[in-house]
């Protein structure tokens, strides 16, 4: 293989403008991406706020049915020593 002596100078000088080139197709390409990002970002927080709200009507049905039974288990707790008073002292139903 013959040796080729390469020209530091030379090399920067014909890789410069390639640079320029890259540089400026990047900005291009960013300029023309720019509105697709945005309408992105417009569209995940649209989707934040929906999912925030169908989270709190989850969480406030769940505190319903929470307090609901909470409340049955509380009016069936009355109830029993009612029910078994009658019974007499053997402790059976």
């Amino acid at each position: 293989m013959a040796d080729i002596k390469l020209d530091p100078d030379e090399i920067k000088e014909k890789l410069e403008p390639v640079g320029d080139a890259v540089a400026k197709a990047g900005k291009a390409i960013a300029k023309k991406a720019e509105p697709a990002v945005k309408a992105i970002g417009e569209k995940a927080k649209e989707g934040q706020k929906k999912v925030e709200e169908r989270a709190w009507e989850a969480g406030k049905a769940a505190g319903d049915m929470v307090k609901e039974t909470g409340k049955a288990a509380g009016d069936r707790v009355k109830e029993k020593p009612r029910e078994s008073a009658g019974q007499g002292q053997t402790g059976r139903p």
